[in-house]
């Protein structure tokens, strides 16, 4: 009774199961896609400082950044402070390119990391410049 009690529970198991069993799905065609001509190839984008890699270019952007200072200055749009700021920023810039100068030919490097902190200090003298007062009362 026991043997035949088991075989038909373990029957039952095994049936069950088999209906819990889901076919694999049937691959799906692939839709058919005609092929498209290309279209050119974009030229290489230029770094931002392609065109400024040179000292003359470096020279022109000094003297650009300290006409922005003093007119700033002149007009009021740059606190004494921010001024202040801005001009030891550009002061620190000067002093290396002289450093690097009197050294001899600038490498090419020194010249991007020079141009990349003029322009830090263009955007900076920028923000400054067009910040807007807010009363806090």
């Amino acid at each position: 009774m026991r043997k035949s009690l088991l075989f038909a529970v373990l029957a039952g198991l095994v049936l069950g199961l088999s209906a819990c069993v889901v076919p694999p799905p049937q691959p799906q065609p692939r839709p058919q896609f005609e092929p498209q001509a290309r279209p050119e190839p974009r030229p290489e984008p230029r770094p931002p400082h392609a065109g400024k890699l040179n000292p003359n270019e470096i020279q022109n952007e000094i003297a650009n950044q300290q006409q922005r200072i003093n007119q700033g200055i002149a007009s009021g749009a740059l606190t004494q402070s921010e001024a202040q700021v801005v001009q030891d920023n550009l002061n620190w810039i000067k002093h290396e390119f002289g450093r690097l100068k009197n050294q001899g030919a600038i490498a090419p490097e020194q010249l991007k990391g020079l141009h990349q902190m003029l322009e830090k200090n263009s955007r900076i003298i920028y923000d400054a410049k067009h910040n807007p007062a807010v009363r806090l009362y």
